[in-house]
């Protein structure tokens, strides 16, 4: 998946902005799954209790085959 083929119902893994993240943080939050995307390279992300909107070039695709399709459920 790159950045064209994001779709919603994917889901990604969201890179942490590395200025505010302490040195042994994980790099990468999630799995999220995608609400929608915009045109303007834009996706909205369902973080459970709210949607969050985030640069598509933050979002890593997530990998199902290793860890199943139950993930988020």
């Amino acid at each position: 998946m790159n950045e064209k083929t994001k779709r919603p119902e994917d889901m990604v893994m969201i890179a942490q902005n590395e200025a505010r993240a302490p040195k042994l943080q994980q790099a990468l939050d999630g799995p999220f799954r995608i609400v929608s995307v915009r045109s303007n390279g834009i996706l909205v992300i369902d973080k459970k209790r709210y949607q969050e909107s985030i640069h598509m070039r933050r979002a890593k695709p997530f990998g199902t085959t290793t860890l199943g399709e139950d993930v988020m459920q």
